[in-house]
C-alpha cells in the first residue's frame, strides 16, 4: 500500500528567509525532512544553541546564503 503524505504550507516565511521579489505563494514555507549524518546534526544543533536559533534555521541560513550567490 502506498501512503500519501500531505504537506501543509505555512502562510509566512521563516525569519530571515524573506525575499521581497517573490510572490506570496513563493514566500510560503514548507516542511522538509532531510537526512544527514549524526555528527552533522550534532554540529547544527550546537551552532543553533550557541546562536539561540532554531536548529532548522541554521541550514536554512546556509541555503539562503547559497541562493543569494546564484
Amino acid at each position: 500500500m502506498h501512503t500519501v503524505h500531505r504537506v501543509q504550507a505555512q502562510l509566512y516565511a521563516l525569519h530571515g528567509a524573506e525575499q521581497n521579489k517573490l510572490s506570496p505563494e513563493d514566500l510560503k514555507s514548507e516542511r522538509w525532512n532531510i537526512y544527514m549524518p549524526r555528527w552533522l546534526r550534532r554540529l547544527v544543533e550546537a551552532e543553533a544553541a550557541g546562536t539561540r536559533l532554531s536548529p532548522s534555521q541554521v541550514p536554512q541560513d546556509v541555503v539562503k546564503a547559497w541562493a543569494e550567490q546564484r
